[in-house]
């Protein structure tokens, strides 16, 4: 439902209903209440919920976390949790890994995990 509301626009709502399961210690909420306050421009907000998502387990969490550092400039600690998405298994966080060694010129590297995420 939080999905939902983000996508029509209906940011407070998504942000309380997000923030309550939060308080229920649903591991999703965090990571989707990270990316809300990520496209509200919110970072250190969406950083804290952002790490809450990753200590209750949820593998996206450190996907989402490492997009957050490469925006910010903050590149060797986004590629250390996006190292940690791949090992706990969340595909997209190779290729987002993929971009970031792209962006350094590591081209070599870049190519190996983007074949790896396939």
């Amino acid at each position: 439902l939080g999905d939902l509301l983000m996508i029509s626009g209906r940011h407070a709502e998504a942000e309380e209903l997000l923030k309550e399961g939060c308080r229920l210690g649903d591991r999703s909420a965090s990571t989707q209440l990270g990316m809300l306050y990520m496209q509200q421009g919110r970072h250190a907000e969406a950083e804290e919920v952002l790490k809450e998502g990753r200590r209750l387990g949820d593998r996206s969490a450190s996907t989402q976390l490492g997009m957050l550092f490469m925006k910010q400039g903050r590149h060797a600690e986004a590629e250390g949790v996006l190292k940690e998405g791949r090992e706990l298994g969340d595909r997209p966080a190779s290729s987002v890994l993929g971009v970031l060694y792209m962006q350094q010129g590591r081209h070599v590297e870049a190519e190996e995990v983007l074949k790896e995420g396939r």
